[in-house]
């Protein structure tokens, strides 16, 4: 099983779901279903968890939060829907 890019940015910046689950006040069962493409979240959500994984990441200069949040496509990252 391949990890989606979310989770592996999630893990490049030293934290488990459970650990950005409470850095960023979200449930664990709902990190773990965005980043299995499961559920979309509201932009102020993944905002959210972009600046816990931003700051983990600061010391990797080359990404930035819409590479975190989004990918090449931040348009699609928001549905307005969260679990």
């Amino acid at each position: 099983m391949k990890l989606s890019e979310k989770a592996q940015l999630r893990k490049r910046a030293g934290l488990t779901q459970h650990r950005l689950a409470r850095l960023t006040g979200i449930c664990a069962s709902t990190i773990s279903l965005w980043e299995n493409g499961e559920t979309e979240l509201a932009p102020e959500t993944v905002a959210r968890i972009g600046r816990v994984i931003a700051t983990e990441l600061d010391r990797v200069p080359a990404v930035s939060t819409n590479e975190i949040l989004y990918g090449a496509a931040p348009a699609m990252a928001c549905a307005g829907r969260e679990s």
